[in-house]
């Protein structure tokens, strides 16, 4: 992608591990693993920095780590968007000489590239210049030139080849129509190797089979009908979870201010409610006390993925389209490496003011809760929340202090069953939040598969973005730039 989206607090040679276990599976032992590392870090200048976290990298190391993972599994097409941007003039040099060097070892590298400069542009092998949804020019990049030229556009020879097309695509009209006519929008396409330029004659265009056909018919066709993990649901699942507790162990600063946060919380609710929980006479004080606790949880965390989320999905949503690991697994390894902490919530603050409604309905008369009331309770978490710390606090509890002449609570029994906890169990409640837990993370992983099932099928069958005639016929891999 165009920004660099690596998990933070892992060092080079740690994404690396994790990409190769997730990507290779068991076909390969540790030593194999390994090895494939190491040569793809020493080919790409990073061995040097094997131990250096991903956060500490440079523009151009971060480039080429994005680049890395993506190599562990050897795919013989890797797109990129904008992979210069951001980068000074030598790392960009280096970036694309590297690319060059991957596309000279048997793969096709495919770039987004606007304003590529006369030297960057020459090291392309082939060049797919994009105006107004056409195809103006396909073909070898020395060769542009003298394709403008035949639209009556010279290029002059002090001029960036790269910089003219786009200014002549971009302020004429006509002169795009008329290049992309020449060119059969794409159908044509001009190589070195077959293109002669004696006694003055036009370069002859040479037609090339649509990869359009190929590329539906086969590879798309394949990959929708067949969209297999190299590594099981429980491998996935605890390669996510052992990186998501080195990510958050090393979060020092958060986990330092979330125990001050909870130790400070602790001391203040403990001295507004010191003495009473055994109390006869103030039965009702326990349960605002367990109220206090489920709302410092709840509006202390609730905020934490609402922030979070949006650049996590980002990462989660390259690593799930690249077929690194499944949805649920993520899910399932998110929720269990939270839980110490207990950083996340399940729904967002719109939805909090009701359920907490809900969840203290009845106090007081609770034998009388009317049927419909008692369906809508259910569907209040935090209700199951409160219902079995008071359970916890009151069912097998013995006859409570009593200091007055009359305390009607002195039996446990009856404030469960004012409350309208009576005929409840403590492991429903664990059960019925348990229950909340998946019904709230399994559709999110099945929106999240169909969303991005949606966008595979429009990257493999897009006509739009892809009407490439050189890949069938490319030989050794080349590096293709997309104007």
């Amino acid at each position: 992608m165009q920004d660099d989206l690596l998990q933070p607090r892992l060092s080079v040679c740690e994404s690396m591990r994790i990409a190769a276990d997730l990507k290779l599976g068991k076909e390969l032992g540790r030593a194999e693993k390994e090895l494939i590392v190491e040569e793809i870090l020493q080919t790409l200048g990073l061995w040097e920095h094997r131990n250096t976290r991903s956060e500490h990298l440079s523009g151009g190391q971060s480039k080429r780590l994005s680049v890395a993972l993506e190599l562990v599994n050897n795919p013989p097409i890797i797109f990129m968007d904008e992979p210069t941007t951001g980068l000074d003039v030598v790392s960009i040099r280096q970036l694309v000489v590297l690319l060059r060097l991957l596309s000279r070892q048997g793969r096709t590298i495919i770039c987004t590239i606007h304003q590529p400069s006369a030297s960057l542009f020459s090291l392309f092998d082939r060049v797919y210049v994009l105006s107004r949804g056409m195809c103006c020019y396909q073909g070898a990049a020395p060769l542009l030139v003298p394709f403008l030229t035949e639209v009556g556009q010279i290029c002059p020879s002090t001029h960036n080849p790269a910089d003219f097309v786009v200014e002549t695509v971009a302020s004429d009209p006509e002169a795009s129509a008329e290049m992309s006519e020449l060119c059969q929008n794409g159908k044509l396409c001009r190589k070195l190797d077959r293109m002669t330029l004696r006694g003055g004659r036009k370069p002859v265009l040479h037609s090339d089979e649509s990869i359009q056909r190929i590329f539906v018919e086969h590879i798309a066709k394949e990959q929708l009908q067949k969209m297999e993990f190299p590594t099981t649901f429980l491998t996935q699942f605890f390669i996510l979870t052992k990186r998501m507790f080195i990510q958050s162990r090393r979060n020092s600063i958060t986990l330092w201010i979330q125990l001050v946060h909870h130790v400070v919380s602790a001391v203040l609710l403990g001295s507004i409610f010191l003495f009473v929980g055994n109390d006869a006479a103030v039965p009702i004080v326990n349960f605002k006390f367990c109220i206090s606790v489920l709302v410092f949880f709840m509006y202390t965390y609730i905020m934490i993925p609402v922030l979070l989320f949006p650049m996590e999905v980002r990462m989660l949503r390259r690593e799930y389209f690249n077929r690194w690991y499944g949805l649920k697994a993520y899910y399932a390894a998110l929720t269990f490496s939270s839980l110490p902490v207990m950083n996340g919530s399940i729904v967002g603050p719109a939805t909090v003011s009701p359920l907490l409604v809900l969840c203290c309905y009845g106090m007081g008369f609770g034998p009388y809760i009317e049927t419909r009331m008692k369906i809508l309770m259910s569907l209040s978490y935090l209700r199951y929340g409160l219902s079995g710390l008071s359970i916890a606090l009151y069912q097998k509890r013995s006859s409570m202090e009593c200091h007055q002449d009359f305390c009607l609570y002195s039996d446990p029994k009856l404030i469960l069953r004012d409350v309208g906890m009576a005929n409840e169990t403590y492991y429903m409640q664990i059960v019925g939040l348990l229950g909340f837990i998946i019904i709230h993370r399994y559709p999110l992983s099945s929106v999240m598969r169909h969303v991005n099932l949606n966008l595979t099928s429009r990257t493999y069958l897009g006509s739009s973005f892809l009407d490439l005639a050189s890949i069938s016929r490319l030989g050794l891999g080349p590096l293709v730039g997309l104007s």
